[in-house]
């Protein structure tokens, strides 16, 4: 009964608060999961993000397709996107799979974290490795996009360590 006011009335109402919390809470984490990486959306819901930042030195990777206004100017808009979900998942397992995290899509292009927002040891050298992997990755899709007798892509790579101030 809704306006009872027992005490396992009560204990039913706090447990219905308690699933939709959860439930809530499992919503979020689906969401964040899907626009930041896995640690972020821990740190976001642990409750620990706060506003500001702090010193870090962190590495960066950058990487975009080089040429790309000059190699999709005449494809039709889904064959680009097509192009770029293809390419940026193969890139993005480069750096997930070295602990890197993406910090960000840049059209053609993206941005990638190492050693934030939880820092490591030798952050630069899985930067390096992912940039090598990244290399490698398009080189061996180049040969399978050739056969087909489509162009090959090249990526530029840019990698920089320093300090930062990293947070919201």
């Amino acid at each position: 009964r809704k306006n009872s006011h027992d005490e396992v009335s009560e204990l039913m109402h706090s447990f219905a608060d308690m699933v939709d919390g959860l439930k809530e809470r499992e919503k979020m984490s689906g969401v964040l999961n899907k626009v930041v990486s896995k640690e972020i959306a821990q740190e976001i819901l642990k409750g620990d993000v706060h506003l500001g930042g702090e010193e870090k030195v962190v590495t960066m990777l950058f990487s975009d397709i080089r040429g790309f206004t000059n190699l999709t100017q005449n494809m039709k808009p889904h064959e680009v996107i097509e192009l770029l979900n293809t390419c940026m998942t193969k890139l993005s397992r480069a750096v997930e799979d070295n602990k890197g995290v993406i910090d960000k899509y840049l059209g053609d292009g993206l941005m990638a974290l190492y050693g934030a927002p939880v820092s490591f040891e030798k952050s630069a050298l899985y930067a390096v490795i992912s940039g090598l992997e990244m290399i490698e990755t398009i080189g061996k899709w180049d040969q399978e996009r050739i056969s087909k007798g489509l162009p090959p892509l090249e990526i530029g790579i840019g990698i920089h360590t320093g300090a930062v101030c990293a947070g919201n």
